[in-house]
């Protein structure tokens, strides 16, 4: 089998598709294609057991099963063997239906197909006669068919009588299943692909069943066979009710009608009794000070006042009424959020030891609570804050590490959001003003997060490139201010007025004559000094930047730039040389070094190259790398060793250093220090004294 290059279709995802099977096994597999039914071609493609980022055509052919390594060779580019290579692994499927190129047979028919797998109810093909009741809604032959022995009968297809009722959207029927004994069991039981009743009730956007099966056991934080949960789900299928739900259940938020929780500053989200007797205690426990954290025991909405008086610590349980959702303390009175009951006993102690005087503020001193994956979001945040310079989630390590330094934690009411200024790659750029109590007030830009409904691990993300940038303090690297809980997360940064270098340099394009003379002053030499000492600086704090680019080049004056937009770097551990992406998403793969977009590795090195990118761009006043070129063809281009075109503007000593920068191996290319030495005696003597 020859390789070649392919050019992409547009991709689906491989998990909708009727011959994917997720994390089947490989004895599974071969007995349903070893069925007197199937015929030669009938196939199946699954997760390998061995080695999880490939994958492992199975295909019956002349009497007997192969199987077939798929090699993950890195943002979606698949290949059997020695093959062709594909963009994704629909084109590859297409590719082996028309032709064999090295298989013993040309693809015929989906195993999924072939059974008609999603419509099949008749018990004689492959469901009980519980599961078709179920299917049907068949409420009276549910109840003399569920017994324990019956129970939890799997299907052909490896599906309890739940998992079918909620694939039909049968509430009857499942209300009528969690009445059985085994209902636990049936709620708990994972089919062949890895997916438990909630995860259908998710993927199909049924809010009514999530809930139900939600309040009879706790399978959210449960992931399917190929590591989705049940919000991951219901966000890829745009559920939005569903996804809401899921998200803040699982960020233990409870219900959605609780969004307000957040953005209290007593509220500190899940934490034991003994943590929040340590935060009353690091406070001082005057009498009087307390929090509000959510209960470990009762409903998801039940919380507990923890608060000082005398020395001591006392813990009140504030239920919530499931009806009227309203809260109370005891026989106290009830209220319709936990603002109004805070409010009431800072007037009266009412029962309490005493009145509220004061809060502990979330985030100071607040400890860890370990192996609770069940967090809030304000949890999250300082779980990741605290965690930095110690192997947490921002994967910093010690003093030379992001993030060493406190994260400030800047109250909502001290910031007032302005316009929109721009887009990151977790939401919107707003500009804003910093009201600091004694101190003149700032200009600032608030980075947010899309929508509180975001997965865990976005808010985690968002909230790792913010603590990624507190110790990244550089002439040339944007400054972190802190970050505002309220209102949605948001990271505050300093205001840098005339905003994208990429902007700039398309308005000046467009002034006749404006961007010749700026290259002719010697502009671009001297911001292209800039950068690399930027960069150069986060090589030394083991930040891989991973979208350097214009667009993430900010103008602060126009002698004046500053590196921005972290959403995409990764620190590296002080024993790591390089990071491997193991995740998908958008990928500036126009900017990308070969090695990136081949093996998702991703060095300084690969900084250095799409440093080259950008300073092309600057010599083309911010022109599109390879114009509307597909990827799949600029891949191509760089792996026979062909690079973008010397810019009209761009003198030869200046290309000469991006064709440095783009060499096939990383080693070849020059360090960030290096690049400093080059452009030191390039940069004008009248622009020398911008540069550090």
């Amino acid at each position: 089998m020859s390789r070649s290059s392919v050019a992409p279709a547009a991709q689906r995802d491989p998990t909708e598709s009727p011959y994917y099977f997720g994390k089947l096994d490989r004895t599974l597999a071969e007995r349903w294609l070893s069925g007197s039914s199937i015929r030669r071609g009938c196939f199946l493609v699954r997760r390998s057991t061995s080695e999880p980022e490939n994958y492992t055509l199975t295909l019956r052919c002349d009497g007997e099963v192969v199987h077939y390594q798929i090699h993950n060779h890195g943002e979606c580019w698949y290949s059997i063997d020695n093959g062709p290579m594909f963009l994704g692994l629909n084109d590859m499927i297409e590719h082996y239906t028309a032709v064999s190129d090295g298989l013993p047979t040309t693809l015929k028919e989906p195993y999924a197909k072939t059974c008609n797998m999603e419509k099949v109810t008749d018990p004689g093909k492959g469901n009980t006669m519980l599961h078709t009741a179920c299917l049907s809604g068949d409420v009276g032959r549910i109840k003399s068919l569920a017994t324990r022995e019956s129970l939890p009968k799997l299907n052909y297809w490896g599906r309890t009588a739940m998992h079918e009722a909620v694939r039909g959207d049968a509430l009857p029927s499942i209300v009528k299943l969690l009445e059985v004994p085994a209902a636990e069991e049936l709620l708990t039981t994972p089919d062949t692909r890895g997916w438990l009743p909630i995860h259908y009730a998710a993927y199909q956007g049924n809010a009514e069943i999530t809930k139900l099966l939600m309040k009879n056991t706790m399978t959210i934080h449960q992931k399917t066979g190929d590591d989705e949960l049940p919000r991951n789900l219901a966000s890829r299928m745009s559920h939005v009710q569903c996804s809401i739900f899921l998200g803040l259940t699982a960020l233990g938020m409870g219900d959605p009608t609780q969004l307000q929780l957040r953005s209290f500053p007593w509220y500190h989200g899940r934490l034991t009794r003994a943590s929040a007797e340590f935060v009353l205690q690091r406070h001082g426990n005057s009498d009087g000070l307390f929090l509000v954290r959510q209960s470990g025991s009762g409903s998801q909405r039940d919380c507990v006042l923890s608060m000082g008086h005398g020395g001591l610590h006392y813990h009140y349980q504030i239920k919530a009424d499931s009806m009227t959702l309203k809260y109370n303390i005891d026989d106290g009175p009830p209220f319709a959020g936990l603002d109004a009951l805070v409010a009431y006993y800072s007037n009266k102690p009412d029962g309490l030891a005493q009145v509220l005087k004061s809060f502990c503020l979330i985030g100071k001193d607040t400890p860890l609570v370990g192996g609770e994956s069940n967090t809030s979001m304000t949890s999250n945040a300082y779980q990741i804050i605290a965690n930095n310079g110690q192997g947490g989630p921002s994967g910093g390590a010690g003093a030379d590490a992001p993030g060493s330094s406190a994260l400030n934690i800047i109250p909502e009411q001290e910031i007032t959001h302005g316009r929109k200024i721009g887009s990151g790659n977790f939401g919107d750029v707003k500009a804003g003003v910093w009201h600091k109590p004694g101190s003149p007030p700032v200009d600032v830009a608030l980075k947010t997060l899309k929508d509180v409904e975001q997965q865990q691990s976005a808010t985690q993300e968002f909230l790792k490139e913010a603590a990624d940038m507190t110790n990244l303090i550089h002439t040339y690297v944007t400054s972190i201010l802190g970050i505002c809980m309220g209102g949605g997360l948001s990271i505050v940064l300093e205001l840098i007025p005339y905003g994208a270098l990429e902007t700039f340099l398309r308005k000046e394009n467009k002034n006749r004559g404006a961007h010749d003379k700026w290259v002719k002053d010697g502009y671009p030499y001297l911001f292209a000094r800039q950068v690399v000492e930027g960069m150069d600086f986060l090589e030394m704090k083991r930040v891989c930047h991973r979208d350097l680019a214009t667009r993430n080049i900010l103008l602060l004056k126009h002698t004046h730039i500053k590196i921005s937009d972290f959403g995409l770097s990764r620190t590296l551990r002080p024993e790591e040389n390089y990071y491997t992406s193991t995740t998908g998403g958008k990928w500036p793969i126009k900017w990308y070094a070969p090695e990136s977009v081949n093996y998702g590795k991703f060095t300084a090195k690969s900084d250095v190259f799409s440093f080259g990118v950008t300073l092309w761009e600057i010599y083309t006043a911010a022109a599109e790398p390879w114009g509307d070129m597909m990827m799949a063809d600029v891949l191509e281009r760089l792996n026979d060793g062909k690079r973008l075109e010397q810019p009209a503007r761009c003198p030869k000593p200046a290309y000469d250093i991006m064709l440095k920068c783009w060499a096939m191996e990383s080693v070849d290319r020059p360090t960030f220090k290096e690049l400093m030495s080059i452009f030191d005696p390039m940069v004008p003597s009248s622009m020398q004294k911008h540069v550090l």
